[in-house]
């Protein structure tokens, strides 16, 4: 905020010299979410369903394992998860999780998922670990997570004594 009490908006941008010629212009934008929610369920948990939906993107939709980047922050009762994209690819807002969270109560995992858990965060396998390897209580809070950032997309409206999800504007 400026002196005089307006706020100003600005992008930062850089010169960088290449050894090679180049046209044209490049922007790299990336994406990133701050969400609070998932009460009653601890840190630990909270990640290995992070990582699952990680995996479980990976495997059902080909995004790259190591595209998006995430933390959980206990503050008190309450639970905030931060994920970000790595490069500019707009999946956080392109994405219908909506449809991610329908996939993932079908989700069946494999061998290859465990590696690809283990791969990705350690943390999260020794939670997975942890709880026996219950792929289901994974693919469950990944599931809530997926409804969470749904809810960001779409908001509930009752209309003639029914209740839809519509877009947000």
């Amino acid at each position: 905020m400026g002196g005089d009490g307006r706020v100003r908006v600005y992008r930062d941008t850089a010169l960088v010299q290449l050894d090679s010629p180049v046209a044209g212009e490049y922007q790299d934008y990336t994406y990133g979410l701050l969400v609070e929610g998932l009460h009653g369920s601890s840190p630990e948990l909270i990640r290995l369903g992070l990582a699952t939906l990680c995996v479980y993107l990976r495997r059902a939709h080909g995004v790259p394992l190591g595209l998006l980047k995430y933390s959980v922050y206990a503050l008190g009762e309450k639970r905030l998860i931060e994920i970000h994209e790595e490069a500019a690819a707009g999946l956080l807002v392109q994405l219908d999780w909506a449809q991610v969270s329908r996939g993932l109560q079908g989700y069946r995992p494999g061998d290859l998922d465990e590696i690809l858990l283990l791969e990705l965060d350690e943390y999260a396998y020794q939670a997975l670990e942890s709880l026996g390897f219950d792929w289901q209580r994974a693919a469950a809070e990944a599931a809530r997570i997926a409804d969470t950032l749904a809810g960001r997309q779409r908001v509930e409206v009752a209309l003639a004594g029914r209740r839809i999800r519509v877009s947000k504007p």
